[in-house]
């Protein structure tokens, strides 16, 4: 008699979309070459906000993400585990800067992937991702 083999195939996308305390995070870092990290924006303010990839992105005013007012807003985007991945965040297209950081992918992925905006008079107040 031939054993019977049964194999499951996940793709690899949704491995990557693994996050939290899900058992299979360590699988896909270990496996993959990149991850997608679930990034989430909290804008606290009655602004409009814009996320950029890059400085170039800012200056061309190219908006990857439009952050609304008053709402949490996510952002997938994939990476390579010690690739760089920069966020710059203004207030509308092309205005005020009020964020930059740069960190690897897994550094980011180390976080809780949540940025808090607020505002006080004129004065925005962003809280960057903290540490699991």
């Amino acid at each position: 008699m031939v054993p019977l083999v049964v194999a499951f195939v996940t793709p690899v996308s949704l491995l990557a979309r693994v996050g939290g305390g899900s058992p299979l995070r360590g699988f896909s870092e270990v496996f993959l070459s990149g991850i997608v990290l679930e990034m989430d924006f909290d804008n606290r303010t009655d602004s409009e906000l814009c996320y950029y990839l890059s400085g170039g992105g800012e200056i061309r005013g190219d908006c990857n993400q439009e952050i609304k007012p008053n709402r949490v807003t996510g952002w997938s985007p994939e990476c390579g585990l010690d690739q760089h991945l920069t966020f710059i965040l203004t207030v509308g297209a092309s205005g005020q800067r009020i964020y930059e950081g740069i960190e690897t992918c897994r550094d980011w992925n180390d976080t809780n992937r949540r940025f808090v905006i607020e505002q006080v008079g004129e004065e925005f107040i962003v809280t960057s991702p903290q540490k699991d």
